[in-house]
């Protein structure tokens, strides 16, 4: 009676909205003897599904069997719930059938135990029942058997594919699932099969499906959220695509709401009842602004053009509407931080030079024109769009933008300025006067950390680039001294690095973040980067892990440090591998004190543990290693010069094929190999009367493949990569290749540059010095290829740089190209390759004209 009660109170709008089949569902519901079908999880069963998805990973298993066996025992209805189980189903028992093979022996069952027993207790009546109301909601057992398919493919990459293999339209929580960031995408085309089926679903699904398939703006914006991640990771300039996308998703929105979305509830992830198409068109819009600032977690200025031009697509649409967006003011702060990290405009360039004398650069009156000008004569970008206050720097310092506090901890914001004006500065003596601009008040860590920053002698260059301006990256230019006395430059003069981390310290600030991976990065010692990591708040048994004296290393111990702070210890091992320039290893050349880079090897391979997301996604740990084993004179064994540089060949290859398998190709990689490789073949002539010996033929053959695959994807016009082939990359191929003496090799290279010049110039146009390293480029390749071609072949070539602005370099640049290389190597090359007289001739002549070549890179 009292169900029957509940239920006449609600007759009316029941009778009233659905009719009486909706009545009689309701009645049903309410009067049914079991428990609530679908009651409140303490654990979202998405979460779960997603853990269970990377099981292989013995350590996932152990840490959260607890999870999977309590999901197993769920009784609810929930779609992913009774999809998990489902798939518990499926897998246990293809485990279970694999069991008597001894290499997976341990692996399956055991891992898991209890859990087999708890799917085989689940009564089959209760399980029918269940299957038969998720089938009257819509999804019947075959639909439900489709995302269990889905779903046990073996990796991301997989499941998308799987997943986007059919017209039939897919629950949302699935989607969100598959992009979730601990999923290991590795291809950018799955990024962009997702997208081509958000745009479907959205359109031809949406009038003949559950609402529970409808693409709500809160969860596009969610969906967004995570393609951005991905994106970010695999390839940036996929960002452009995914302003395309809200682009088309916001004009996609009606003005007016069906009725049967405003009717919806609100519960997470669905629009709000009433809230009209113009509103929920600005809060995508104002979502996807502040979404598309955020920076990529490698290059992140170098890539920040890709998130401007998704914003700017954004601004352009709203400014072409009848009516335009409303920009929110935190849309505006999103503008700013994109803006800020751009390169200069040419207007912010000449503010630059005017103001390179004086500095931090506010405004000043040099003459009388500057003196007619307001103070928006001079502002950058960021301050325009930002609406930053007078008295701000003019000049643009390009840089990641920094913390914005809110609220209760706005105050905070004081010491972000503070930071920001040390920042700004060119050198450590001009940020140390900003340092001290509050006396009264303590700095915090923040402010300590950019002093850091500038206290690094290595950061600063006798003479700046003339074709860099201060603000344009983090240097440290030289202090222009004047005419100070003595008194005044003790007075000026900065502490170093060891004094400011002291008073650090007596203030009771331990180093953490940022300002930690810098001490530990920069640190002079082994043991003196060990004692940051010490006075940080890590996990001292964690840190006990890293001592060089320590052979027993724990995964489950070592993850304990984040991954910035254990890539700035490799990176302190790799720095303080010895050189044979060094004077220390004059000194002691004893073999135990060449061992840093094979500990942080041996560091990387357990800490980057295979099948899990840290291991298929970091990947500067992997790049510094083979940064430091392609350096010139590093020495890893305490034998010959020759016999180092083989040796650390040998490393290099080793730790590229762990390398390869964990992140796949790296353009990064591909040049530190090929100048490991023409270090070995400068050293092994004469020495060797075979230049051409089984390791050089290996690393040949790896620095070809991986070309290969690059240039792949500029050959079909897959642009979309994280990592594509530019000027660098062609510069040190071709050199390499040179002296490998491929001629063939180098000739079909200058033909597939030619064929795509237009991809090359706006490569070279995105990055510093790109059209300086396309020229030498060319000068490699007239220099030592050009006296060897043949009549028909020198034709062919010509033919096809008549159809560009491109030109062979004259015997003027040539020389050039040849004297800057101050090794000498280069002319010896073209020495030797303009006294050959002809093309035929023997493998080993041309091995041994061109031996000794090194890459002046």
């Amino acid at each position: 009676m009292a169900a029957q009660g509940k239920l006449a109170s609600h007759g009316r709008s029941l009778l009233g909205v659905q009719g009486a089949q909706t009545q009689a569902q309701a009645l049903s519901r309410l009067t049914t003897t079991r428990r609530h079908r679908s009651p409140f999880l303490t654990q979202s069963s998405n979460r779960v599904l997603g853990l269970w998805l990377q099981r292989n990973d013995p350590e996932q298993r152990k840490r959260y069997g607890y999870l999977f066996r309590a999901m197993a025992r769920m009784k609810n209805e929930r779609l992913p719930v009774i999809t998990l189980q489902k798939l518990m189903r499926k897998q246990l028992a293809e485990e279970e059938r694999e069991e008597n093979d001894a290499a997976t022996s341990g692996k399956g069952l055991s891992q898991c135990e209890g859990l087999r027993a708890i799917i085989d207790g689940i009564d089959p009546k209760a399980w029918q029942d269940r299957l038969n109301s998720l089938a009257a909601q819509g999804w019947d057992e075959e639909k439900l058997d489709h995302l269990v398919w889905i779903l046990s493919a073996d990796t991301a990459d997989a499941r998308i594919g799987r997943f986007v293999s059919s017209n039939s339209p897919r629950p949302e929580f699935l989607l969100g699932l598959l992009l979730h960031s601990d999923q290991r995408i590795r291809k950018p085309e799955s990024l962009r099969a997702i997208v081509g089926y958000i745009q479907q679903a959205h359109t031809s699904f949406a009038q003949d499906v559950t609402p529970s398939t409808k693409l709500r703006s809160k969860e596009f914006v969610r969906l967004l959220e995570r393609l951005i991640r991905h994106a970010q990771r695999l390839s940036p300039s996929t960002i452009e695509d995914l302003g395309d996308l809200t682009r088309w998703y916001i004009q996609s929105i009606p003005l007016e709401a069906p009725f049967s979305e405003e009717t919806q509830g609100t519960q997470d992830g669905q629009d709000n009842p009433g809230r009209n198409g113009y509103q929920k068109r600005c809060f995508v819009f104002n979502s996807a602004l502040d979404l598309f600032s955020r920076p990529a977690p490698m290059q992140p200025l170098h890539d920040r053009e890709f998130n401007w031009n998704a914003q700017r697509l954004l601004l352009h649409m709203s400014d072409t509407m009848a009516r335009p967006l409303v920009i929110e003011k935190s849309s505006y702060s999103a503008i700013r931080k994109v803006m800020v990290g751009l390169k200069k405009s040419p207007a912010e360039i000449w503010v630059a030079m005017r103001y390179s004398k004086s500095w931090p650069p506010y405004r000043q009156d040099f003459d009388g024109h500057d003196t007619k000008w307001t103070h928006l004569n001079t502002q950058s970008r960021s301050e325009l769009w930002g609406g930053m206050t007078l008295g701000s720097p003019t000049v643009q310092t390009r840089s990641q933008p920094p913390k914005e506090w809110k609220d209760d901890d706005s105050r905070q914001n004081f010491y972000t300025m503070w930071a920001m004006k040390i920042r700004s500065t060119r050198n450590a003596q001009e940020a140390w006067r900003q340092f001290n601009t509050f006396t009264d008040t303590e700095p915090t860590l923040q402010i300590y950390t950019e002093m850091f920053l500038k206290l690094q002698p290595s950061r600063a260059r006798d003479e700046p680039s003339p074709q860099s301006y201060a603000g344009d990256a983090r240097e440290v230019f030289p202090v222009h001294e004047a005419n100070f006395s003595e008194y005044e430059l003790a007075r000026l003069t900065p502490p170093s690095v060891d004094e400011l981390y002291n008073r650090m310290m007596n203030h009771n600030i331990r180093p953490s973040g940022s300002c930690l991976q810098y001490l530990v990065s920069n640190a002079s010692t082994v043991e003196r980067g060990l004692e940051y990591l010490r006075d940080s708040p890590l996990d001292v048994e964690a840190v006990r892990q890293l001592e060089v004296g320590n052979r027993r290393l724990d995964y489950g111990i070592l993850r304990r440090i984040p991954l910035l702070v254990f890539s700035s210890y490799v990176q302190l091992l790799c720095r303080l591998q010895p050189n044979r320039t060094n004077r220390q290893y004059r000194r002691n050349r004893a073999y135990g004190e060449l061992q840093p880079v094979r500990r942080a090897i041996e560091l990387v391979k357990t800490r980057l543990r295979p099948n899990t997301s840290e291991w298929a996604t970091f990947r500067p740990v992997w790049q510094v290693v083979c940064r430091s084993l392609a350096r010139p004179y590093v020495v890893v064994l305490g034998g010959s010069e020759l016999a180092n540089a083989r040796e650390a060949l040998h490393l290099l290859l080793d730790v590229h094929e762990l390398a390869e398998r964990a992140i796949g190709p790296d353009t990064e990689i591909l040049i530190y190999m090929c100048r490991a490789l023409q270090k070995v073949l400068m050293l092994q002539y004469p020495e060797s009367l075979s230049m051409y010996d089984d390791l050089v033929e290996k690393a040949h053959g790896r620095v070809t493949a991986i070309f290969k695959t690059f240039s792949s994807h500029v050959s079909q016009n897959d642009y979309k990569r994280a990592q594509s082939v530019g000027p660098v990359h062609l510069h040190t191929y071709m050199r390499t290749l040179a002296i490998l003496g491929d001629l063939d090799g180098r000739i079909n290279l200058m033909h597939w540059i030619l064929r795509h010049k237009n991809y090359f110039d706006s490569e070279a146009e995105r990055i510093g010095r790109g059209q300086a390293m396309l020229a030498k480029t060319l000068c490699a390749f007239e220099a030592f290829t050009g006296p060897m071609l043949r009549e028909e072949q020198r034709a062919k070539l010509e033919s096809i740089i008549e159809d560009t602005h491109w030109r062979w370099p004259t015997e003027e640049e040539i020389q050039d190209y040849i004297e800057s290389d101050t090794s000498g190597v280069s002319q010896r090359v073209y020495e030797e390759v303009n006294g050959i007289d002809g093309i035929e001739i023997a493998d080993q002549e041309i091995a041994s004209g061109i031996a000794g070549a090194q890459s002046s890179m």
